[in-house]
């Protein structure tokens, strides 16, 4: 536990670049933030844009950091060990699936 939020890791990134955590469902809802990115929660790839990070919970049931189209591993430089935050949910929505800093794979932008 940190404060009002939970701390985690990255237990093991899938063959497509998903990183899940250690963390599920039942320690909240609120962002998730790891490796210097605040990425939104979701329900499932698509509550994000094509290139966009989101965590959702998976079929495991605990967190998984992905990129809707892309390695979450690769885009966020996640790896196994890779520490993770489950913040509380803010008082207004961060937007549709949105990340506060745009989490995209196309490196020009």
């Amino acid at each position: 536990r940190d404060g009002d939020g939970w701390l985690g890791e990255v237990v093991t990134v899938d063959r497509f670049g998903n990183a899940v955590t250690n963390l599920t469902r039942a320690h909240g809802g609120g962002v998730l933030e790891a490796a210097g990115a605040v990425v939104p929660r979701g329900r499932a790839y698509a509550d994000a844009g094509a290139g966009e990070a989101l965590a959702l919970e998976g079929s495991s049931g605990l967190i998984e950091i992905a990129v809707n189209g892309g390695s979450a591993a690769r885009v966020l430089g996640l790896r196994v060990g890779t520490a993770v935050r489950l913040a509380p949910p803010t008082a207004g929505p961060v937007g549709r699936g949105r990340a506060e800093r745009a989490i995209t794979t196309d490196r020009s932008a």
